[in-house]
């Protein structure tokens, strides 16, 4: 352990902890919707229900073509407990990459003059 180095600022613990609680309420999430999404996907393999929305397929084709076909296949993912979990997932490992990528930012200088312009020292008139 390297004792030399400074201690990490607060912002930065901050922003690991935030991290972190992120992770866990995504993954807690995302368990959860694909456990109680696994007794209604049961429901939905019923074989008398073969061909129940074929009108209106036919209907999306004719009024939006293949456009609609697409929205109404990733409406119907959508519905799907493994494809929210997956996406609660994906969204879960984003944030949390994205405030460890912040927790590692370099510190600001703590002047209180550093967003304000500093102007040239010397003018000089280089147009001869």
């Amino acid at each position: 352990m390297n004792c030399s180095s400074p201690p990490p600022s607060r912002h930065r613990q901050c922003w690991r902890a935030l991290g972190l609680v992120i992770l866990l309420v995504g993954v807690s999430a995302s368990g959860w919707v694909w456990w109680q999404g696994q007794d209604a996907a049961a429901l939905q393999d019923d074989p008398a229900m073969l061909g129940f929305d074929r009108a209106s397929q036919r209907q999306m084709g004719v009024l939006y073509g293949k456009s609609g076909y697409l929205m109404e296949d990733l409406g119907n993912a959508l519905k799907q407990p493994n494809t929210c979990a997956i996406v609660i997932l994906m969204a879960t490992a984003l944030l949390t990459g994205g405030c460890l990528f912040l927790s590692r930012l370099p510190e600001l200088p703590a002047e209180p003059d550093f967003f304000k312009p500093s102007l040239p020292t010397k003018i000089t008139d280089n147009r001869k």
